[in-house]
């Protein structure tokens, strides 16, 4: 089953949350959770790498911003400078709505935030927002 939504999010218990949310709304969506900036690189833009994303890119990103190894903008900068991936919606995961005046990332487009926990109401809003509510399988 191609992977639909990538969530790139260090902490395990807001990573809980998040499958929570979705599975407590029936959305079935298939998801690929990643640990750390470093991983999300890897699974974007390696193809020697046999769990990556390689032909078909998932419909969404949801991005935490302070991740290990790799921060969430230089993550992505570089998703975003590869041909392949740009075009991929990303919405950042803030810790809370004044962080988001705090995000200057000149280069980077940033099509939503959602504060952390992620909130399914929020989340299917912001999914409506940015024009992806057919991408959601419920």
């Amino acid at each position: 089953m191609d992977i639909e939504i990538v969530l790139i999010e260090d902490d395990a218990n807001d990573a809980e949350l998040a499958f929570r949310a979705f599975k407590k709304n029936q959305l079935i969506n298939q998801i690929q959770w990643l640990k750390n900036g470093e991983e999300a690189l890897d699974y974007f833009l390696n193809p020697d790498n046999e769990d990556s994303a390689g032909s078909t890119n998932p419909q969404l990103i949801l991005l935490d911003i302070a991740l290990p190894k790799v921060d969430g903008k230089e993550v992505l900068r570089q998703i975003q400078q590869n041909s392949s991936t740009a075009s991929i919606p990303v919405v950042v995961l803030i810790g809370s709505e004044s962080e988001k005046e705090m995000i200057d990332w000149p280069g980077c487009r940033i099509d939503s935030f959602i504060v952390k926990p992620i909130n399914f109401l929020k989340f299917n809003d912001t999914v409506k927002e940015i024009g992806l509510h057919w991408a959601l399988k419920e």
